[in-house]
């Protein structure tokens, strides 16, 4: 087998990892929304009432540089963070 060979078989390995690595990115962020969106099945008056003093500001304190308030809104049924 000569070099061009291995460098191919390489590529194509690392082609497949980066492939997988995205095929379970996809699937993590769909478990979090499928246990987020129990927990809120499960617990609706809890959420409400934490998305009510996370709009209100409450237990937040936000600097320069922070992210968005919209973005705040869309992390707040993330359970897990994904690291």
């Amino acid at each position: 087998i000569d070099m061009m060979s291995l460098n191919s078989q390489l590529l194509d390995a690392i082609q497949q990892k980066v492939n997988l690595s995205q095929q379970l990115e996809a699937w993590q962020d769909d478990m979090h929304r499928v246990i987020d969106q129990q927990l809120m099945d499960k617990h609706p008056k809890e959420w409400s009432q934490l998305a009510y003093s996370f709009s209100r500001g409450y237990g937040t304190k936000r600097g320069q540089g922070d992210e968005p308030a919209g973005a705040e809104g869309s992390r707040l049924f993330s359970f897990f963070k994904k690291n």
